[in-house]
């Protein structure tokens, strides 16, 4: 029985069918409008096989062949490549951490080696220096990193820093006497006698008078010196942190 229709090409369909089962479809709304152009075009490349002679029949049918075939070529050699990509920087990253795992050996060795270094060097200071932290509104004072406890906190007035008597002159190594009948407390320290009165602008130094730049006051009942002034007479140096609010005080030890 030969098939009703038009008869088939070379290329092996019916000519006219690609034409033919769009136009069905688009009828019965199977398939969009885009889908009716794209299998029409299917079709006029179907009709112009069945058309060409069979050698041209033949090419045309390895042109479509070549163009469904390629499309499929690239996605592969993309795979590869990504599979090689994937495989290189596996290799890589191996490698370098065993080009390096020597080196950050001995990177945790230096690093262990300064810790130490650090800790001796605390050591030392602490033998050779008493370093004193205070900072405005602290009740707490650091001396050599060992906390203590303030009669008062430190106080910032008139762009100068005030401190109590006791804990400054105990702590840089005098001896501190408070006379109350005077209001007035006295240093003595390697044979030199320092002398402040509250709320007098004048210390006596060996018994020379000296002027301050603030004036000792008084504050919940505790006299309170200015911190620089009593600190340098004493033998310490004084900085200052604006940022922090933080006095350093140093004095090397005898």
């Amino acid at each position: 029985m030969r098939s009703r229709g038009k008869p088939a090409g070379p290329g092996g369909l019916p000519r006219g069918f690609f034409g033919r089962i769009s136009a069905e479809a688009a009828e019965r709304g199977d398939i969009s409008e885009r889908q009716g152009i794209r299998m029409g075009f299917f079709g006029r490349i179907n009709a112009k096989i069945s058309a060409a002679p069979r050698r041209m029949g033949i090419f045309f049918a390895g042109v479509l062949i070549w163009l469904v075939t390629a499309s499929a070529v690239p996605a592969a050699s993309a795979a590869s490549q990504a599979g090689e990509a994937l495989m290189t920087q596996t290799y890589f990253n191996q490698w370098l951490a065993q080009a390096t795992a020597p080196l950050e050996t001995k990177i945790r060795q230096r690093e262990a080696e300064i810790q130490w270094l650090e800790n001796e060097i605390a050591v030392l200071r602490r033998h050779l220096f008493t370093e004193i932290q205070l900072t405005v509104g602290d009740p707490r004072g650091f001396v050599n990193g060992t906390e203590y406890a303030l009669e008062a906190p430190p106080v910032l007035m008139g762009g100068r820093t005030f401190v109590p008597i006791r804990f400054i002159g105990e702590q840089l190594g005098a001896q501190v006497e408070w006379v109350d009948t005077l209001k007035k407390v006295v240093y003595r320290k390697d044979g030199r006698v320092i002398e402040l009165v509250l709320d007098q602008a004048s210390a006596w130094v060996d018994g020379q008078e000296t002027p301050l730049d603030a004036v000792p006051t008084v504050m919940e009942g505790r006299m309170l010196v200015p911190l620089r002034w009593a600190g340098e007479q004493l033998g310490a140096s004084v900085q200052w942190d604006a940022a922090s609010q933080t006095i350093y005080i140093r004095l090397a030890k005898n």
